[in-house]
């Protein structure tokens, strides 16, 4: 069993995270955007050269994919493919909360 939520979080890239498993080209992790936070603000870690999936479990916020803004909400699946620029970021009172799955070479 792992326990997770924001209880076991640290400050990670801008967002409270807690990994689940990694191993070479596989890596999962819950992650969490509270309220005022921005994922991946810095743009050295704006893009990783594996793919990315973020499963939005609950609340919504603000997405920058590409330089596109858009929303993303508890229910929704964020595909990012390798080498795109992602950030994440909550104006909310309730986090967004999702699980973060990043696979493929290099992960």
């Amino acid at each position: 069993r792992i326990p997770f939520g924001l209880d076991y979080t640290r400050m990670t890239h801008g967002a409270q995270a807690s990994i689940f498993y990694y191993q070479e080209g596989f890596r999962s992790a819950y992650v969490a955007v509270k309220k005022s936070q921005h994922a991946n603000q810095d743009e050295r870690s704006r893009s990783n050269p594996f793919p990315t999936l973020f499963i939005a479990t609950n609340g919504q916020g603000k997405m920058i994919i590409n330089g596109v803004t858009s929303r993303v909400a508890k229910g929704e699946a964020i595909f990012i493919p390798a080498g795109m620029e992602h950030e994440f970021y909550n104006e909310n009172d309730e986090p967004l909360e999702g699980i973060l799955l990043m696979f493929g070479d290099g992960a």
